[in-house]
C-alpha cells in the first residue's frame, strides 16, 4: 500500500489535497486544504491516491510490481498513484495508473472497489535524535512533538482488477517490474488447492509496505478458489466485503534508501470491515467524518488497534 511517486508538500501548487469533512467536494475541487495541527483538533488535509491489485481468479494469483525508482523504491506493491486533475473520477484514475505502470488496460466499470487506506504519519520530517527505540511498543509518543509535519493523510482507494477483464499482459516499465505471486499458499481456506505446476511464490509481505500484511491477507482469504470460467464481478466477494484501514506511522530509516522516511515503521493500525455497505456510498463527506472520528479518539494511544465492523 502505499502511494507511487514523490509526495509534494501540501502547500505546493501541484498538490491536489482535499479538505476533511463535513464539507463535501467534487473531484475537480481537490485544491482545498486544511491545517494539520499538533492537537489534532483541526481536520487534516487528505491527498487522494489509487491502488490496483491485478488478480487471476483462474490460477489463484496476483500480479505485484517491484518499484524501481521514486517513492517506495525497492518494495513490491500494487499499481497506482496520485489522482490528477484531468482524471474524471477515482476508477478512471486507477485505470490510467495501471496502464502507465504495467500496460494492462481495463475499463473503470470492471474494477472492483474493495477498500480505503488512510495512512497518517506522526513522525518528524527529518531524522530525530535520538532515534526511536527498535520496539514500536516501547515508543513514547511524547517524543514526537512534530505532529504538524506538513504531511497530509494519504487516502488510497484500493481496487481489484480481474485479469480476465483486462487487455494485454503486464510488462516491465520505467517504474515497475511485474511478478506473479500465489495467494493460495498462505490462506487457510485455499492451502489444499495449490496446483502442482506451475508453482508461484507466496506474496512477499516482508518486501511490501508494512500495512499490506494487515489488509491484503484479510482480502485474499475471501477470494473464491480458482475456478474457470471466473465468477461475475459482483460475485467475486460473496458475502460482500470491503474495508477501511487507518494506519499510524512513526518513521524510521528506510531499508532500501538508508535514509530517514516518515512513512516507515507502522506503529498501530485499525482495520474495520464493511460487511453490508457498498464503498460507493462513502462520499467525500462520509470518508472525512470517519477518519476524523478515529483521529479524535486517538485510538493509537490506547492498548492497540482493533478489528471490528463499522458501526459496532
Amino acid at each position: 500500500m502505499a502511494p507511487q511517486g514523490p509526495i509534494p508538500e501540501p502547500n505546493a501548487a501541484s498538490d491536489h489535497t482535499i479538505a476533511a469533512a463535513p464539507a463535501p467536494i467534487a473531484p475537480a475541487e481537490h485544491q482545498l486544504k486544511s491545517t494539520v495541527t499538533n492537537d489534532r483538533e483541526t481536520p487534516a488535509a487528505r491527498k487522494l491516491f489509487t491502488l490496483v491489485i491485478p488478480v487471476d481468479l483462474e490460477k489463484g494469483t496476483v500480479v505485484l510490481g517491484y518499484k524501481k525508482r521514486g517513492f517506495g523504491v525497492g518494495k513490491y506493491n500494487g499499481y497506482g498513484g496520485k489522482f490528477e486533475p484531468s482524471d474524471p473520477d477515482l476508477p478512471s484514475s486507477a485505470c490510467r495508473e495501471l496502464s502507465e505502470e504495467s500496460t494492462l488496460s481495463i475499463s473503470p466499470s470492471s474494477l472492483l472497489p474493495i477498500g480505503i487506506l488512510f495512512l497518517e504519519s506522526i513522525a518528524p520530517l527529518s531524522l530525530p535524535s535520538p532515534l526511536p527505540p527498535p520496539d514500536p511498543s516501547s515508543v513514547d509518543l511524547q517524543c514526537y512533538p512534530a505532529t504538524n509535519n506538513a504531511l497530509p493523510i494519504l487516502e488510497i482507494h484500493v481496487y481489484l482488477a480481474p485479469l480476465h477483464l483486462c487487455t494485454g499482459t503486464p510488462v516491465e516499465t520505467d517504474e515497475m517490474r511485474p511478478k506473479t505471486f500465489s495467494y493460495l499458499s498462505h490462506t487457510p481456506n485455499h492451502s489444499t488447492l495449490l496446483p502442482a505446476e506451475p508453482h508461484y511464490p507466496p506474496i512477499p509481505y516482508s518486501e511490501m509496505w508494512s500495512e499490506a500484511s494487515h489488509w491484503l491477507t484479510q482480502l485474499l482469504c475471501r477470494l473464491p478458489p480458482p475456478i474457470s470460467p471466473p465468477p461475475q464481478i459482483e460475485k467475486i466477494l460473496a458475502p460482500p466485503y470491503s474495508f477501511l484501514h487507518h494506519v499510524i506511522f512513526i518513521g524510521d530509516i528506510s531499508p532500501n534508501t538508508h535514509e530517514w522516511d516518515p512513512w516507515e515503521r507502522l506503529y498501530k493500525s485499525q482495520l474495520v470491515t464493511l460487511e453490508s455497505q457498498d464503498l460507493g456510498e462513502w462520499d467525500e463527506e462520509k470518508r472525512g467524518m470517519w477518519v476524523e472520528e478515529r483521529r479524535s479518539e486517538r485510538w493509537w494511544l490506547g492498548d492497540g488497534g482493533r478489528v471490528g465492523v463499522w458501526g459496532d
